[in-house]
């Protein structure tokens, strides 16, 4: 079953630098940092692979097909879904209306039946309420297990369509949670991102890491312009900012906004969110869509109430 795509550009807008992560075998200690970096994974693609979409607002949506299962012999649906398949690997999202959230991490990118388990590939799934303790197939010494089968990759329509079944285990009671007769049908996928050579995306992460954006994207949607990139060593930065700033400009950066800034080490079990700051814009040609602008700001770990300082920030942008 088809349905209009109303969700797609919102959902994507949560999403940001994504390029470069191999699955390993790891420990749930790092689950959460590993979720995390597919995340962002999927948002470099995403972001790149939405520039010419975003151009087209005036258009008539695209349409997809949705995930739909049975969790613990109660009918489940998703209503907004996202789909990667980028460097060997496949990652299936869907979300439900009440938040409720099933992903799928697998090392392929072919059509053949994948064991999900607590090693290369596995899957998970959240309830809104217990964000931190995901049902997943990670728990080593539980067998949690299933399969998940990919039955068609159609590379014209960038369409991927499959089956799966799954039992799995919270952290948080040991509890078990049993989903039956999955299926997604035709759900778009996005592929290897196109990025502009000429962005640039530059700052000082603490005492001793200079950052230098190796993927550099952007994109313009729901009021406000997202900027982000990954460095060659795998360590992401993102800046959201309004897109209504003009060359002058100087906005607060928070963790409400008006502006938001991140950053996250590679394969850490922690992100780095701004809780004060700044950017200041150089320059903003909207008919060229290109932007200029220079930030800092001070980030505390999600994790513990650690800070440090991000400063001498720089990114030119074409978005």
């Amino acid at each position: 079953m088809r349905r209009k795509d109303t969700d797609r550009k919102i959902g994507y807008a949560n999403y940001f630098t994504i390029l470069a992560f191999e699955i390993r075998s790891i420990t749930m200690k790092k689950l959460q940092s590993t979720h995390y970096f597919w995340i962002c994974l999927l948002s470099l693609c995403t972001v790149a692979s939405l520039l010419g979409a975003c151009k087209k607002d005036d258009e008539e949506e695209e349409e997809f097909g949705a995930m739909s299962a049975v969790v613990d012999n109660i009918p489940w649906r998703s209503k907004a879904d996202s789909a990667i398949i980028y460097n060997g690997n496949i990652y299936i999202r869907g979300i439900a209306g009440n938040g409720e959230k099933l992903e799928f991490f697998l090392k392929a990118d072919v059509e053949d039946n994948y064991i999900l388990d607590d090693s290369m590939n596995y899957a998970q799934f959240t309830k809104p309420q217990f964000k931190k303790y995901p049902y997943t197939t990670l728990i080593k010494g539980k067998e949690g297990r299933g399969f998940f089968t990919v039955t068609d990759i159609d590379t014209a329509h960038k369409v991927i369509s499959g089956v799966f079944e799954m039992s799995a285990y919270t952290l948080r009671d040991g509890s078990m949670i049993n989903i039956t007769n999955g299926v997604f049908t035709n759900m778009r996928y996005l592929g290897s991102p196109e990025v502009n050579k000429n962005n640039k995306l530059n700052c000082k992460i603490g005492d001793t890491l200079n950052y230098t954006g190796f993927a550099v994207a952007g994109t313009k949607g729901a009021g406000q312009l997202l900027i982000g990139g990954i460095d060659k060593n795998g360590h992401a930065v993102q800046i959201y900012i309004p897109d209504t700033l003009s060359a002058g400009v100087t906005s607060p950066i928070s963790l409400t906004g008006p502006s938001r800034a991140s950053f996250t080490y590679y394969q850490s079990t922690d992100a780095w969110r701004g809780k004060s700051g700044q950017v200041k814009v150089i320059s903003h040609n909207k008919s060229t869509k290109i932007i200029e602008g220079n930030f800092n700001f001070t980030a505390q770990s999600t994790n513990t109430s650690d800070t440090t300082l991000v400063t001498g920030g720089f990114f030119h942008i074409e978005y």
